[in-house]
This record gives C-alpha cells, structure tokens and sequence, in this order.
C-alpha cells in the first residue's frame, strides 16, 4: 500500500511538471509583449503540419494571415515547445532580410 501511494505521488508530480513547463514555455511571447496564436499542448501551432494535414508553407501562411488579419506588426508561434517570430509589417521583413540574416536563416530546418 506504501509503495502504491510513492509511486502514484511520483507520478502525479511529474505529470504536474510537465504541464507546468508546457504552460510557461507556451506563454514566451505573452510575457514579452507578443501577439501570439493560442498554442496546444506538445504540437505548439503546429498540429496541421505535424499531421501531415499541411505543409511548412502552407502553415506559414495561415500564421501571417491570421496575424495579418489581427492588425499587428508581427506575430509569434510555438514550433513544439520552441518559440517562433513571424514578421508581418512589410519594413521589418526588409529589415531582417538585409540587416539581421545571418541570424534568423535555416533556423526552422537544421542541416
């Protein structure tokens, strides 16, 4: 009976754990000021994609419509657990693309 009440407590706390992080990792671009798409447990804003359902252009361009559509100059996602900028403001994607580059290309794709 001991060991049975151990282990479920064990277990209890580590499904709290997770749930906790999940919820702190999920909320990046709320503390930072950032519109964001309401993500889901484990897949983010990437469950079509994950799927197979839609592909990585097809899921991009849903994200910059609907942040298009919420009238902000960017926006931000969740790839898993993993924050992800998406810039709408047609000056900053110049700006990111001429200035900052070497800093946001072949992050989504590692090689």
């Amino acid at each position: 009976m001991n060991i049975i009440l151990i282990i479920s407590t064990v277990v209890i706390g580590l499904v709290t754990l997770v749930y906790l992080y999940s919820k702190w990792r999920h909320s990046y671009w709320k503390r930072i000021g950032v519109a964001e798409l309401d993500p889901e447990f484990f897949f983010g804003n990437l469950k079509d994609m994950v799927k197979e359902d839609t592909s990585i252009a097809e899921t991009f361009l849903n994200f910059y419509t609907l942040f298009k559509q919420l009238d902000v100059k960017c926006g931000g996602v969740y790839m898993r657990f993993n924050p992800g900028f998406v810039p709408i403001q047609p000056g900053l994607i110049k700006y990111i693309i001429q200035k900052n580059f070497e800093y946001f290309n072949s992050h989504l794709v590692q090689t």
